[in-house]
């Protein structure tokens, strides 16, 4: 594969960007899916260079997928990261690939429905009622 020429060689790396950055609205795979096209284009400039693309890849990716996504989920929307794993996890096994797509934001939303419909928290001191998750009457 020949070197890419410098003028060429920013349109590409905006390019990659751009591609990383889409790749990280589908969970778990999404980075990694993007990574494929930035390895060829590194291997260009060496086997070092590969590997060093490849690693800061998988490592960006774990710190964000399994760090920060979950911790910022939790702090938001109080959703425990276990449940957001599992989500993903059974959504994959039921759907295949397309279920990682909606696997995350369908368990906030689910997860807020059941909080906001189902869970009686006392207002006052913002604990929940003596059995723990207490039905409310819809308004509905």
């Amino acid at each position: 594969m020949p070197a890419i020429p410098n003028r060429h060689r920013g349109s590409r790396v905006n390019d990659l960007g751009l591609l990383a950055g889409l790749g990280e609205f589908v969970p778990l795979l999404g980075p990694i899916a993007s990574a494929i096209p930035a390895l060829p284009v590194a291997s260009s400039l060496g086997l070092g260079t590969t590997l060093y693309g490849l690693g800061l890849y998988g490592l960006a990716q774990q710190i964000e997928s399994n760090v920060v996504t979950l911790l910022v989920a939790r702090k938001l929307i109080s959703i425990p990261p276990p449940l957001t794993l599992f989500a993903i996890v059974a959504m994959a096994l039921a759907f295949g690939a397309l279920g990682l797509l909606p696997a995350s934001p369908l368990t906030v939303v689910l997860f807020v429905l059941v909080r906001k419909l189902y869970v009686q928290v006392d207002g006052e001191t913002g604990r929940r009622g003596s059995r723990g998750f207490a039905i409310q009457r819809s308004r509905w």
